[in-house]
């Protein structure tokens, strides 16, 4: 009866150490969800935006033309002036121009080039981390330069940008800069129409869509980095 109790002590004693052995091991492994250091994000700065991309239009470039059916496929850069007012926000002001090629429908020799000016707002979901995606909604005013062969028969057609979504992630480089992929769209409806030499005249409502995708580089000037709890300059760390 003695040594059952013993057996039963001995077995009791070293079950209790192999489970805080493992207990110990397993607090000292790092948690798969676990988050490297915040990395310091920008906030109260002029934020300055570059981009390059892939442009397909779609839908009516007048009332009764198919866009696609003389504009093919193009590219477009775009510059990006804003303020990134804390690190998960930002507003800018964007003027964007591309040139796509002619469909063969209508001739090589044929050109058309564009462009647009949108006001908006971009939210970062993860601005303390390197990699951290993003989302911009916006509207403004669209304009497409239609250059047919021929005299005085170019077509400058115009109307509102109704809204303007991209999407993206930014890969963190530096503190002051960010790199990374986006792609996006727009819907445009165009309301006027002018004949090289003529007046602008009103259309009927052409809605048409650019699609988008390509790479945009981000740099921010002057204000601070911040971490959460603490403020970063670019000099010296104090906390908040």
């Amino acid at each position: 009866m003695r040594a059952i109790r013993a057996s039963s002590m001995v077995l009791s004693v070293g079950l209790c150490c192999t489970l805080s052995a493992r207990a110990r091991a397993q607090s000292d492994e790092p948690s798969p969800t676990a988050r490297g250091p915040a990395v310091p994000a920008p906030s109260n700065a002029f934020e300055l935006g570059i981009n390059a991309a892939y442009t397909q239009p779609f839908g009516l470039v007048w009332d009764d033309t198919d866009i696609s059916s003389i504009i093919n496929a193009g590219g477009g850069v775009t510059l990006d002036l804003g303020y990134r007012a804390i690190p998960s926000f930002s507003i800018s002001a964007a003027v964007h121009f591309h040139e796509s090629t002619a469909d063969t429908s209508i001739g090589v020799a044929n050109d058309f080039r564009g462009g647009a000016a949108t006001l908006h707002a971009t939210y970062h979901f993860l601005p303390y981390e390197v990699v951290d995606p993003w989302v911009s909604l916006g509207s403004g005013y669209r304009l497409l330069w239609s250059i047919f062969r021929g005299a005085d028969n170019d077509h400058f057609t115009h109307g509102v940008q109704a809204v303007r979504v991209l999407a993206g992630i930014d890969f963190r480089t530096t503190r002051d800069a960010a790199i990374g992929p986006f792609i996006g769209g727009d819907v445009n409806v165009m309301l006027f129409d002018q004949v090289q030499g003529g007046d602008t005249t009103r259309i009927s409502p052409a809605v048409n869509t650019f699609v988008t995708a390509g790479a945009m580089g981000r740099f921010d000037i002057g204000g601070s980095r911040t971490v959460p709890g603490a403020t970063v300059t670019k000099r010296h760390a104090s906390a908040d």
